[in-house]
């Protein structure tokens, strides 16, 4: 007769299923503080490439991930930049371009399907009004339309340039606290136009 204790059956399925149920939460994508490396040459930042800022006992890869957002406002994302990583529970591939093929419902690997979110920073400076919406990029920010882009305002530390297109004042033009009021004047080529005038 054997002098080893043998494990009781009821402990064995329980130990058997705590280890399947861990095996199976590695599989699933995590939420991780990261920062960012890289930004794709060819479609700007809204693909990026980020490391993990965590210590683990093995060394995680750097990932090349879509960035949260849409297409109508483009941040202007730095190297360096940090945030978190979104876990999505299926394959981006279709959604964000970086592969193809529709997903379906097989578990994704845990890298595999992250979205880089960025995340609010006590060290960032201090923004001009918390009510408003305050927009700014290292080289400006430009607004423009997506059908032809032919109509472009640009502001940068040069100043405000307008772009293609008509700007309309509808109401009187205030400039360094002087007040220019519409009146009509001849127009050189004929007819009568309405500029600001003192």
């Amino acid at each position: 007769m054997s002098d080893g204790q043998k494990t009781p059956f009821v402990s064995s399925i329980n130990r058997n299923a705590v280890n399947k149920a861990q095996d199976a939460i590695q599989q699933t994508g995590q939420a991780l503080p990261c920062s960012v490396v890289g930004i794709n040459a060819t479609v700007g930042a809204c693909i990026v490439t980020v490391k993990f800022e965590v210590i683990s006992g093995f060394t995680l890869p750097q990932v090349e991930i879509p960035h949260f957002g849409g297409e109508w406002i483009r941040y202007p994302v730095q190297i360096g930049d940090k945030g978190v990583v979104i876990p999505i529970d299926a394959r981006t591939n279709d959604t964000s371009g970086l592969g193809k093929g529709i997903a379906d419902m097989i578990q994704p690997a845990n890298l595999s399907s992250l979205v880089f979110m960025p995340v609010g920073n006590a060290h960032w400076t201090l923004t001009d009004d918390v009510n408003k919406l305050v927009m700014y990029g290292k080289n400006g920010v430009i607004i423009k339309d997506s059908a032809t882009g032919a109509v472009v305002v640009t502001v940068s530390s040069s100043g405000v340039h307008v772009h293609g297109g008509n700007v309309t004042i509808d109401n009187d033009c205030i400039i360094g606290g002087i007040a220019f009021l519409t009146h009509k004047h001849d127009d050189p080529q004929g007819g009568t136009v309405g500029v600001p005038h003192n």
